[in-house]
């Protein structure tokens, strides 16, 4: 069989039709349109504020996945805290495994950790509103 045919019904051979050129203005590749930017002489702007961009959006997108990782992580730090607290108030002395001290400084910690998003809860919500 002869590249660019199709055995049709009771084997005969179909010839693909040759698809229509583009519109006049199109470029079909960016092959073409590097080149149509090169003779205009802004071949080089063009590529380098596309590379800036690229660099931005990257850096963005680095920072956007640390600061989403950096609340997770306190999350989870609050939750494991919270869960120790918890245990020390629920069991008997003798299972604790904290001290006075120690316990005193994690409840304090807990304590300001907690006051902290709810003021920064009450403020955002505020400066979303009325600003």
């Amino acid at each position: 069989m002869v590249p660019g045919q199709d055995q049709g019904e009771a084997g005969h051979k179909q010839v693909r039709q040759i698809p229509p050129p583009p519109p006049e203005g199109t470029s079909e590749s960016l092959a073409e349109e590097e080149s149509q930017a090169f003779a205009q002489g802004d071949y080089l702007d063009r590529e380098r504020k596309r590379r800036e961009h690229n660099r931005r959006e990257s850096l963005r997108d680095h920072l956007a996945k640390g600061f989403v990782y950096l609340v997770w992580l306190a999350v989870g730090l609050v939750a494991v805290g919270s869960a120790i607290w918890l245990y020390h108030v629920v069991m008997p002395p003798g299972w604790c495994w904290l001290t006075e001290t120690q316990y005193a400084k994690l409840e304090g910690i807990l304590q300001t950790v907690m006051f902290g998003a709810l003021i920064g809860a009450v403020f955002s919500e505020y400066t979303q509103r009325h600003l």
